[in-house]
């Protein structure tokens, strides 16, 4: 965000991007801005999460929103959806700061996992639920940047 000099605020602007809150203010004619704690995107995440399974979507995994710090201690919050029918998980988040395209993750035991007919399709239905919930969650971004006219 760039401010002309010529801009004489008369208290401190607040603005928001995806993930975090920002306020400007002056000192000596001079602006100074500070990123504040990421603006409630772990709730926001609970709640598009909520929102994903209210829509009818059968989930049988263990889905839920924990903390994931970043280099500078920040927390950029995860979705974690734990396989019921093997060992392992698969990690959804966005692929960046203020970056509306999300991605997955598919982690697994270090040794070969032997599974029936059944649990095999288990495992195939959890990871689809998987890619809608990450599709979902991008969209709900899109959907949350066009209305924030940041996109």
């Amino acid at each position: 965000m760039f401010l002309s000099a010529s801009v004489k605020p008369s208290g401190p602007l607040r603005f928001q991007s995806q993930r975090f809150a920002y306020t400007v203010t002056w000192r000596g004619g001079s602006c100074e801005h500070f990123r504040l704690a990421p603006a409630a995107f772990r709730a926001q995440l609970e709640e598009w999460v909520r929102e994903f399974v209210a829509h009818g979507h059968q989930v049988a995994s263990v889905v839920r929103v924990v903390e994931q710090e970043d280099a500078d201690g920040q927390d950029t919050s995860l979705v974690v959806v734990g396989l019921v029918h093997a060992s392992g998980s698969v990690y959804v988040e966005s692929r960046g700061y203020d970056d509306p395209l999300w991605q997955a993750t598919l982690t697994g035991s270090d040794t070969d996992e032997t599974l029936t007919p059944y649990a095999l399709a288990g495992v195939a239905a959890e990871l689809v639920v998987a890619g809608n919930l990450c599709a979902f969650l991008q969209w709900k971004s899109l959907e949350w940047d066009r209305k924030s006219g940041t996109r």
